[in-house]
């Protein structure tokens, strides 16, 4: 009887070792995107530093660039400069004083150096207003200016007219303890009139340094 060469058993091929594995853990994917964020700061904050040493620095001697102050924008809507301080005004080349009333010359009494005072009418009907009116020597003035203040019982009011060659040129009210800037320029004065009308408990205008100016 003939034999059979007895079977060996199949021998199991030996299997790889395992590699590493990525890990799905949320903590460290978060960990690696932190670690790769800071990688990338890291890189642009070199970028910038290397940007700013290649900035070329400024010449010794040179001036820096002028500045401005801003304009500020006035209640009209315009632009205003700098503020300017005005000069207050120089002495007339002729105070009214000087000159004699053509008319109305009772009704003004000179006060101080170069003043004059107005008393106010007494109400009635032919005695409303009162004014003093002079004569312009043609030596070519050009301009007119006084300062009107008005004495009185509280909140009266006068109104105080200066005419130039019988026409009204300025005409403010002035109510009691205020004080009033009148003034005019223009060409061809020959004839200054002072008005003034005054309400009930007004007393007197008292017109400080009335004069002419070329």
């Amino acid at each position: 009887m003939s034999g059979s060469a007895p079977s060996t058993p199949d021998r199991a091929e030996p299997s790889a070792a395992p590699g590493p594995t990525v890990s799905d853990d949320p903590v460290d994917l978060r960990w690696r995107r932190a670690a790769e964020l800071a990688a990338v700061v890291a890189a642009l904050a070199a970028i910038v530093f290397g940007l700013l040493e290649l900035r070329p620095e400024p010449t010794p001697g040179s001036a820096a660039p002028p500045t401005t102050s801003p304009r500020s924008t006035g209640p009209g809507g315009g632009t205003t400069g700098p503020s300017l301080t005005t000069q207050p005004a120089g002495r007339p080349d002729r105070y009214l004083t000087e000159l004699t009333p053509a008319v109305g010359g009772s009704l003004v009494q000179r006060v101080g150096a170069n003043s004059l005072r107005m008393s106010c009418g007494t109400g009635e009907s032919d005695d409303r207003e009162r004014e003093v009116t002079y004569d312009i020597p043609r030596s070519g003035y050009r301009s007119f200016g006084t300062a009107a203040a008005v004495s009185g019982e509280r909140e009266t009011r006068v109104q105080v007219f200066v005419l130039v060659d019988n026409r009204v040129v300025t005409e403010p009210v002035v109510t009691a303890g205020g004080t009033q800037r009148l003034t005019w320029t223009g060409d061809g004065l020959v004839r200054l009139t002072l008005r003034i009308a005054c309400e009930p408990g007004a007393t007197r205008v008292t017109f400080t340094d009335p004069g002419l100016t070329r």
